[in-house]
């Protein structure tokens, strides 16, 4: 009976220290998702300043403007509201509190969470990645497409 009594103990101790540490990874994971957005944020603002930019010179690239309204257009769909998975509500924690496998279903909530929200931030990274890529490309050409000028204007 001791003997039972010292391994409840020990595992109600180890799921707590698993709790604790699903937790923190939980924490982290809304952080990073925050910074992504804030990134895709990042992202939009320069695709719209470099637009902006485009069409007021007189050596604009249309497929640089293109690209660049692409990426603009990429961010713009992906900065819509997500839900993303969340743990158990108090509420419902609280009136479960007093249950045997009370730890071991929060674990299996958090863990839940993090396996539903890790592919949503996958495709929010992929999103961003082309975004990203559209736009160097889209500077890119735009740079190619007003070097003839710009060596031009330093020759003279």
């Amino acid at each position: 009976m001791l003997l039972f009594v010292i391994l409840s103990i020990m595992k109600d101790e180890n799921l707590k220290i698993i709790y604790e540490e699903i937790s923190e990874l939980h924490r982290f994971q809304q952080s990073g998702v925050d910074l992504l957005y804030n990134k895709l944020n990042w992202i939009l603002v320069a695709d719209l300043v470099f637009i902006a930019a485009i069409m007021n010179t007189t050596q604009g690239s249309t497929i640089a403007t293109l690209l660049a309204s692409a990426s603009a257009i990429l961010v713009l769909i992906k900065f819509q509201p997500q839900v993303f998975k969340n743990t158990a509500q108090i509420t419902s924690q609280l009136e479960s509190v007093d249950k045997l496998n009370f730890l071991e279903s929060l674990i299996k909530k958090k863990k839940e969470a993090l396996n539903s929200n890790k592919s949503r931030i996958d495709e929010l990274n992929t999103v961003m990645f082309y975004a990203r890529i559209l736009l160097i490309l889209a500077i890119g050409i735009q740079f190619l497409f007003s070097a003839p000028s710009l060596v031009f204007y330093l020759i003279q």
